[in-house]
């Protein structure tokens, strides 16, 4: 696919310019500020996810047939979001999948702290591939519609480097919370995931939707 070429209307600038503007361009655009922040949380509640199987095997000794078919759940999980956060997003913006997205994640850390039997974790899985799948799509999707086409490489830049930052932190705080307590961990994970929902849900507008500037 070729995308079609767009007049650039900004002025060239300097790497000292360019990384100058980059707090003012925070500054100002605080709905793209307050999802990075809720972005943020959602990662940062996945560093439970690394250490589910690694709980199933140490709590009830899963043999290596069950892990393949825990794998097999969260590939079903994750191709039935590719596909149906990509049509939600098409009639609602893709803040409504991502958000259903991180409220599965909220259940399957539930679950996987609450999980009285090795078989629950099959639906843990499952609901893991749904909440990561529809957090890929549209979570990456989204943040083309918060930027102005000359700005969107600046506005990927920076939610991935904030990302990506916190993608390396949390599973090292979750490898520390795994040698304390799979249960602390699973219900950190749990608490994170619902922080981001809420703040994604409270303080974030669709960006899609052209309304005032919330307060």
């Amino acid at each position: 696919a070729r995308e079609p070429e767009q007049a650039v209307s900004a002025p060239r600038q300097s790497s000292r310019q360019f990384w100058a503007s980059l707090p003012q361009l925070l500054r100002d655009d605080r709905n793209f500020r307050r999802f990075i922040l809720a972005r943020l949380l959602m990662v940062l509640g996945g560093m439970g996810a690394g250490f589910l199987t690694v709980a199933a095997v140490s709590r009830w000794q899963v043999a290596d047939g069950t892990v393949g078919l825990y794998t097999l759940a969260l590939l079903i999980g994750q191709t039935l979001a590719n596909a149906g956060a990509g049509l939600l997003a098409d009639r609602t913006g893709h803040k409504l999948p991502l958000e259903l997205g991180s409220a599965l994640l909220v259940l399957a850390y539930l679950l996987a702290w609450l999980a009285p039997a090795a078989d629950w974790y099959f639906v843990v899985f499952l609901l893991l591939g749904l909440g990561t799948g529809a957090a890929v799509v549209s979570g990456t999707m989204i943040v083309l519609e918060f930027s102005p086409a000359d700005l969107r490489p600046t506005y990927t830049g920076l939610i991935n480097t904030a990302l990506g930052f916190m993608g390396m932190v949390s599973p090292l705080i979750g490898a520390w919370l795994a040698t304390r307590s799979y249960d602390v961990l699973f219900g950190l994970s749990a608490l994170f995931c619902l922080a981001g929902l809420s703040s994604l849900r409270a303080w974030v507008r669709e960006p899609r939707v052209q309304a005032e500037p919330a307060p």
